[in-house]
């Protein structure tokens, strides 16, 4: 079962973790979840600071979510560490600066341009990037930051009701 990007925008109120045990009940015995949610690191965001339509988790919590819905986690890391590092650079300087978004929310939405030919250099690079970086993860390494979570949950083979 793939779950991407979704964890993140179910309403803060235990939603993630009530999906989390939907998707236990239906996998079979000894079926596996891969789940990629955003990281809060590097984002300047205090611990106890939540938006009521976005969340953003460490791997510690993934982990402690996946585990708590009756999965054995296979596999956890952080992933995307070179965005991630320029995302936590702006965020801080914006934060350092006073620019907010005008209304406080902590998620501002996904800036989009459309400007496919202009920028065939900049694609190339970073394919390159996340080519570098899905070797190293793919040799087992794990990665300490990173703008995405990802965990490879495992339902157990002998599982009843939960």
């Amino acid at each position: 079962m793939l779950c991407q990007d979704v964890l993140q925008h179910l309403p803060t109120e235990d939603a993630d973790a009530r999906a989390l045990a939907e998707m236990y009940r239906v996998l079979r015995p000894g079926g596996v979840l891969l789940l990629r949610a955003n990281s809060r690191l590097g984002m300047w965001q205090r611990t106890d600071a939540r938006d009521p339509d976005f969340q953003r988790y460490t791997l510690a919590e993934i982990v402690a979510r996946v585990q708590a819905a009756g999965f054995v986690v296979r596999r956890a890391t952080y992933a995307n560490g070179l965005p991630a590092l320029y995302a936590s650079a702006r965020r801080g300087l914006t934060l350092r600066f006073g620019l907010r978004s005008p209304d406080g929310r902590l998620y501002e939405g996904l800036p989009l341009r459309d400007t496919p030919a202009r920028r065939i250099w900049l694609n190339r690079l970073l394919m390159w990037v996340l080519r570098v970086e899905a070797r190293y993860l793919s040799s087992g390494r794990s990665l300490a930051f990173g703008h995405s979570t990802f965990c490879l949950g495992q339902k157990p083979e002998a599982s009843g009701p939960r």
